[in-house]
């Protein structure tokens, strides 16, 4: 990807994740936004917060992924009609369900034409963590190949580093 913050990113940016960009500790593609029931938000806290606790990085919603490649497979987009309320959605769950409440994060929108955008999540490494999801009090943390749930030893040492 040729773009150094959120705000540097455009279609032709999206366009060439296809085929190109993988899934990676810094990078995460989602077919659709979070769905509305407990246990979609609380995996879309666990996500954010895993970012938070690692290095940080992107979330991509509006691009699918390849499940045999974890390849950017198509720039689907969200209705841009919904795009404003599904921000705010995502930022009234992370006010209230992220322990201590993250520091750096930051969504946009970018359109992709046809009445669609791709709603971009933007978390930085925080110097807060080990956030918190509040829904389930889990940790989670990221690596290369995901999201995983901290273990003692982990939360230990981050918390002392802190």
């Amino acid at each position: 990807m040729s773009f150094e913050t959120i705000d540097d990113i455009t279609p032709d940016d999206l366009h060439g994740l296809v085929d190109v960009a993988a899934e990676d500790k810094w990078r995460e593609f989602k077919r659709i936004a979070p769905g509305r029931e407990r246990e979609d938000n609380a995996e879309f806290v666990a996500d954010v917060t895993a970012f938070a606790n690692a290095e940080g990085g992107y979330i991509f919603y509006g691009i699918a992924e390849n499940s045999e490649t974890h390849l950017a497979s198509a720039v689907l987009g969200l209705p841009t009609a919904d795009v404003a309320n599904e921000r705010t959605r995502m930022e009234n769950i992370l006010r209230d369900q992220v322990r201590p409440r993250l520091p750096l994060y930051r969504l946009r929108a970018v359109d992709v034409g046809a009445e669609k955008s791709v709603l971009i999540l933007w978390v930085g490494r925080s110097h807060l963590a080990p956030h918190q999801n509040a829904y389930n009090w889990q940790v989670f943390i990221r690596n290369s190949a995901g999201k995983n749930a901290m273990e003692i030893s982990e939360l230990a040492d981050m918390i002392t580093r802190r």
